[in-house]
């Protein structure tokens, strides 16, 4: 196996970095990992995934886009496009036109994005893991219930409150820093801990994000992009725009340790067969969202999967 630190130039001529995995016999088929929130190419579990899905014979990418690490907070959403795009131009320079591309917790916002916009023809199939089924929309909204003052002390899921109208004046500030040439000032909004994810009796139920939880510091341009009233980020709404011969995988951490949990992962298996797709799902009850302890175990469902249909190392 050969080991590569490569990178490519997005379309707008920023360097961004990957580490190549070669397998020793060469392979036909290559998989792009994309890291969730924060994260980057060197990170749980894509770093791992890479080299185990290598040993297993694959041709592996795990890749930085101008979302990773500190550039989170600054970024756009529709950047992964682009971003992408370099990335797979990179595969197919390299002779490989039968991809995967492999999204981890805000990667599954990426990716399903990626693929029902683009409908690239070298992406022959989608594996999410850590998977969300929803960034914008109600999901964005009922986060706001946490801040609410008039929330009652022991708070049902079902509370409503005021979230739409603290959401709405949020987003009208966002919106009103754009507008002054002010977007990439930095902005407090609440967002999901681990003990909203904790205090959840039920790990196959939504989160209840009425329960007091973090903050998060981004620029008021990525809040909009994101997560705003206008965001595209909506994997379950991208899974109905993908190509029909696109199968989809989604391995499931059973530990719920963040808000990525069961429930949203069944939802979206919900939406991708009711969309005509192939959606395929394996849930790990022990393994948290890193995989940390359980890459083996994630590796060799996802690496069998890719057989079932169709996509051994060499095609």
């Amino acid at each position: 196996m050969k080991t590569e630190i490569v990178g490519v130039k997005t379309a707008k001529d920023q360097l961004i970095y990957g580490a190549l995995f070669t397998p020793e016999k060469k392979s036909t088929v290559a998989i792009i990992l994309k890291h969730g929130a924060g994260g980057t190419f060197t990170g749980s579990p894509v770093l791992p995934f890479a080299e185990l899905l290598c040993k297993r014979g694959y041709t592996t990418l795990s890749v930085n886009t101008r979302n990773s690490g500190s550039g989170y907070a600054y970024s756009l959403f529709e950047w992964i496009e682009e971003d992408l795009n370099s990335w797979i131009k990179f595969l197919n320079e390299k002779g490989f036109d039968n991809i995967v591309l492999h999204g981890h917790s805000l990667g599954t916002g990426d990716v399903p994005y990626y693929v029902g916009k683009t409908k690239n023809s070298f992406v022959k199939a989608v594996v999410v893991s850590g998977a969300h089924m929803d960034f914008a929309g109600a999901i964005s909204i009922d986060k706001f219930k946490a801040i609410d003052p008039t929330r009652p002390p022991d708070v049902p899921a079902s509370y409503l409150g005021e979230a739409q109208k603290l959401f709405d004046e949020f987003a009208s500030k966002c919106k009103r820093l754009k507008t002054q040439g002010q977007g990439m000032r930095m902005v407090e909004f609440p967002f999901h801990g681990p003990f909203t994810a904790l205090r959840r009796e039920d790990p196959n139920e939504a989160p209840n994000w009425s329960i007091p939880q973090g903050w998060q510091s981004v620029c008021a341009n990525m809040w909009l992009s994101y997560f705003g009233p206008d965001s595209v980020n909506r994997p379950i709404k991208w899974y109905s725009e993908f190509p029909k011969n696109v199968p989809v995988l989604t391995i499931v951490h059973g530990v719920v340790n963040t808000a990525a949990c069961p429930y949203f992962s069944k939802e979206i298996v919900k939406a991708g067969r009711s969309a005509g797709l192939r959606f395929d799902y394996i849930e790990i009850k022990e393994a948290p969202h890193s995989f940390a302890g359980y890459e083996d175990e994630a590796v060799n469902a996802f690496a069998k999967w890719l057989e079932e249909i169709g996509l051994p190392p060499n095609k």
